[in-house]
């Protein structure tokens, strides 16, 4: 708006120096001239500032919304290995509870029944949970990385903003 005013105000002072010599014209002119293409020169400036920081905006909204989508991963990955530990907590209670079971039982087979036949499978259930209790582990561990990437990514464009703005009020004070 100021610069708006001062180019109104150089165009009065241009039409007043018309009145006046050739030579004040022509001193007149060159000094409009120049200021015009100052102002020109800022506008450009300012346009081009401007519209880096609607890309940065643009970017900004985008890793936030990449942030987000790992953070949800890494919250699924977590509810995995919460799933997987509880599972195989309770597959350890049930191999417990059948070894209870079968030395209290007075079927004279039942011990042997349970060690050759029952026992293998159930084992067999703890290993595969615990082999899905770590491969949920490995994938809390990525999300938490690819979290952290993004945050840094995110911590960057807002400094970038910040820059844009600082260079936009430092513009607006001229």
């Amino acid at each position: 708006m100021r610069r708006c005013a001062l180019l109104i105000l150089i165009f009065l002072l241009h039409a007043a120096a018309v009145s006046q010599t050739t030579s004040t014209d022509s001193q007149t002119l060159q000094a409009l001239l120049a200021e015009v293409r100052l102002l020109r020169h800022d506008l450009q400036t300012s346009n081009a500032t401007v519209a880096r920081a609607q890309i940065a905006l643009y970017r900004l909204q985008r890793q936030d919304e990449a942030l987000l989508h790992a953070q949800k991963r890494l919250s699924d990955a977590r509810l995995k290995v919460a799933q997987a530990e509880s599972d195989k907590d309770r597959k350890s209670i049930q191999i417990q509870g059948a070894k209870s079971a079968t030395s209290h039982s007075e079927a004279p087979d039942a011990q042997t029944h349970f060690e050759e036949v029952v026992l293998p499978g159930l084992q067999s259930e703890l290993e595969m949970l615990g082999k899905q209790e770590q491969q949920a582990r490995a994938q809390v561990a990525e999300a938490e990385q690819q979290v952290r990437d993004e945050q840094v990514k995110l911590d960057g464009l807002n400094d970038l903003l910040d820059r844009y703005n600082r260079a936009l009020e430092d513009f607006g004070r001229k």
